[in-house]
C-alpha cells in the first residue's frame, strides 16, 4: 500500500515537473517571437529545445513511474 501511495506521489510529481518545463519553454518562445532582435542569444534555439524536450522526457517517464514500469 505504502509502495504504491509512493509511486503514486513521485510519478505526479514528475509528470507536474516536466509539465511545467513544457509551459515555461512555449512562454519563452512566445516572448522570444515578440521580442526577438540583434542582442538576442544565439544560444535561445537551443535553451528552447532543450526545454521542450527535457519536459518531453520528464513527462513521459513520470507517467511511465506512475502507471508502473519501474515496479
Amino acid at each position: 500500500m505504502t509502495k504504491l501511495f509512493l509511486q503514486i506521489v513521485i510519478g505526479l510529481g514528475i509528470t507536474a515537473v516536466g509539465v511545467y518545463e513544457i509551459y515555461a519553454a512555449r512562454l519563452y518562445l512566445k516572448q522570444l517571437k515578440a521580442n526577438v532582435n540583434a542582442d538576442t542569444s544565439i544560444f535561445a534555439a537551443l535553451a528552447l529545445w532543450s526545454g521542450f524536450t527535457f519536459g518531453a522526457i520528464l513527462t513521459l517517464g513520470g507517467l511511465s513511474f506512475l502507471f508502473g514500469a519501474y515496479s
